[in-house]
């Protein structure tokens, strides 16, 4: 375990609250909170990744830092002869909390890290103590588990051209590139439906992307309208002929379903719920594993209480993942190709 203090951990929130100040037009990360009543406000109990980082890979990230001091790699990025010390401690290799991630595909993401390194070197007959700022990237991959290979250690921010992740693994989208993305979807699974608009079929884009459909009553659940589950489950559902006061059944669903609820949709009427679930599949696949879940169903999620900040209160991020579902639903239904002259 990597040895964080608690204020390396907090000390990100004046970063954060910059970043949020430079969105523009992305989404609203911040919302005012109503003044008076109580003096705190409902959150989600989730894991941010740059904690799940220090907590799990620090001890092997600084591990890994000093093999490159070993073999004299570290000196060549640093650009200097050598290294006096033969073991770099945390205090002299410090991981800043403060950490940016890239989408790469469903899977796979970057994290940049800046990593504070302080020692004595030794060049042209001097001897004295230097500070460095490494940009050390990962490359991570959450399928099964969460695995990553250190690919990069510079002196020189690298440049980035991905969709940007927030601290919750979820993308940083605006409404045109919601857009954009979800389009990229259909070119992906289904290229040929962006010019013909018979083949715009959730369906089909589901069937493509290895998913199935199904059709059951959730039991006494009349306000979720679809679960997207991705590993073998077990739900409870409500029997044909019964109702809410009738015993449930258990129904087994295979991993890779998307679970219509009957209560809240006609099945007709289900299109547009399967184009969220795809959505879903798609781009938010980091935040739902990074948080240990097997579906997307947000009502397993705890909440907690947080005190009010000035009456300005963090965006909740399942809100904001809803929104882009939403929104990319939409898209998915009528893509930008049909509307470009």
């Amino acid at each position: 375990m990597y040895d964080t203090s608690r204020k390396e951990l907090t000390c990100t929130n004046a970063a954060e609250e910059h970043e949020r100040k430079a969105l523009g037009d992305i989404y609203p990360y911040k919302t005012c909170a109503p003044r008076g009543g109580r003096n705190t406000v409902t959150f989600p109990k989730i894991t941010r990744f740059n904690t799940y980082l220090l907590r799990h890979c620090g001890a092997n990230i600084v591990a890994e830092i000093n093999e490159m001091l070993y073999d004299g790699q570290l000196a060549a990025v640093c650009g200097v002869d050598g290294f006096y010390c033969r073991q770099l401690t945390h205090n002299q290799c410090r991981i800043d909390p403060r950490m940016v991630f890239w989408r790469v595909n469903k899977y796979e993401f970057i994290a940049d890290l800046t990593i504070h390194l302080k020692a004595h070197v030794y060049e042209d007959e001097i001897d004295e103590e230097r500070i460095f700022e490494l940009y050390v990237s990962l490359d991570f991959s959450i399928c099964d588990e969460i695995s990553y290979e250190l690919s990069g250690v510079s002196l020189q921010r690298p440049d980035r051209y991905q969709i940007k992740l927030d601290d919750y693994l979820i993308p940083i989208l605006n409404i045109a590139e919601v857009n954009e993305a979800a389009e990229a979807l259909w070119f992906a699974h289904l290229p040929e439906a962006l010019h013909d608009r018979r083949l715009l079929d959730p369906f089909k884009l589901a069937t493509k992307m290895g998913l199935n459909v199904a059709y059951h009553r959730l039991y006494k659940n009349h306000k979720t309208r679809s679960v997207l589950y991705w590993f073998d489950s077990e739900i409870q559902v409500t029997p044909e002929s019964g109702n809410d006061e009738t015993p449930f059944e258990h129904v087994e669903i295979p991993a890779s379903t998307i679970v219509i609820n009957e209560n809240a949709v006609q099945q007709e009427r289900a299109r547009l719920n399967v184009d969220h679930e795809c959505f879903h599949d798609e781009y938010h696949w980091l935040f739902f594993q990074l948080q240990e879940m097997h579906n997307n169903d947000l009502r397993s999620i705890k909440k907690t209480r947080k005190h009010k900040n000035q009456g300005q209160e963090p965006k909740n991020p399942l809100t904001i993942l809803e929104w882009e579902a939403k929104q990319g639903a939409r898209a998915l239904m009528m893509p930008g190709a049909y509307f470009d002259p």
